[in-house]
């Protein structure tokens, strides 16, 4: 988040932010920025296995597996308005494989875990949590990747399943 592009005034500022994948290296990160640049703002922030390191008054732990689209359905029920939706869930590698060195090592089931984690809940963020995005004066959902997700930045190819999704 640079600096030109924080808000101006009160009436701008988040007041209630929702970062998806909170417990991670980049969503912890996210959580301990926003708790620090919006101090009138309340945070909810998901983990998958086990809450982040950081605890604040204003910060609300929901346990959530974005696999499951009931689970965003359940968690987008429980919020009348937001402001800010950050989606910083991410799978690179796990018990189905890792990144792929070369187009040959190409796994379907790793191919759709990553799609399962990296690019559906992205969309079910936006169906279940529209109502409560329409209640903010200046809605937000982004979606956060690592570098190695850049088509841009591929000049050592491999990562197939991660960089399409």
């Amino acid at each position: 988040m640079s600096a030109e592009s924080v808000p101006n005034s009160l009436e701008e500022c988040p007041r209630r932010i929702v970062i998806i994948g909170g417990s991670g290296g980049i969503g912890q990160a996210m959580v301990e920025e926003l708790l620090q640049r919006f101090p009138a703002a309340e945070i909810a922030a998901t983990y998958f296995r086990t809450p982040g390191q950081t605890a604040d008054d204003r910060l609300q732990w929901h346990q959530l597996d974005v696999r499951e689209p009931l689970q965003i359905e359940a968690l987008a029920a429980d919020f009348e308005r937001v402001d800010w939706i950050i989606n910083c869930a991410g799978f690179l590698h796990g018990d189905l494989g890792g990144p792929e060195k070369n187009i040959r090592s190409l796994q379907l089931d790793f191919l759709l875990e990553n799609i399962k984690i990296n690019t559906l809940p992205t969309l079910l963020l936006a169906r279940y949590f529209a109502s409560a995005l329409k209640l903010s004066p200046a809605p937000v959902l982004a979606t956060v990747s690592a570098r190695v997700g850049s088509i841009e930045d591929n000049r050592l190819g491999g990562w197939y399943s991660y960089r399409i999704s």
